[in-house]
């Protein structure tokens, strides 16, 4: 709640800055993501964030509660290990389904290289999960 309430106060502060002809969504997500970014860099140690509540994972040929559970416990496990410039468009695009423009706007670099790093991220967590998949 807290992170929130900063971004909204940095849009607010830097609204008059911001391109009135660009979109609105990709720089609130740079605002966000800057926020975030400098949560994490003043806590003295990183924990693992329960992400299991931000995706809802289709699991019709899963049998048992149990199933679902451990599948996304062990695909969030994988995202964690993933170098951060993967995990953050894994994220974005994957979670959140955000175009590969409007994260390369997010992140500041380009569209090709948005798609680049999903691909990587992607055979990375294709070869970690393949015994579930």
């Amino acid at each position: 709640m807290d992170l929130t309430q900063e971004a909204f106060l940095r849009v607010h502060r830097n609204w008059a800055r911001r391109n009135p002809e660009g979109p609105l969504t990709p720089w609130f997500y740079r605002i966000l993501r800057n926020v975030a970014i400098d949560h994490l860099r003043k806590r003295a140690s990183r924990k693992e964030y329960a992400l299991d509540n931000m995706i809802e994972t289709e699991t019709n040929d899963l049998t048992s509660l149990e199933e679902q559970t451990e599948l996304r416990r062990v695909l969030w496990q994988a995202i964690g290990k993933l170098p951060e410039a993967q995990r953050e468009v894994v994220v974005l695009r994957d979670v959140h389904g955000r175009s590969y423009a409007e994260i390369g706007s997010a992140v500041g670099i380009p569209s090709t290289t948005v798609a680049t790093r999903l691909h990587h991220a992607r055979e990375k967590l294709r070869h970690k999960l393949e015994r579930y998949l």
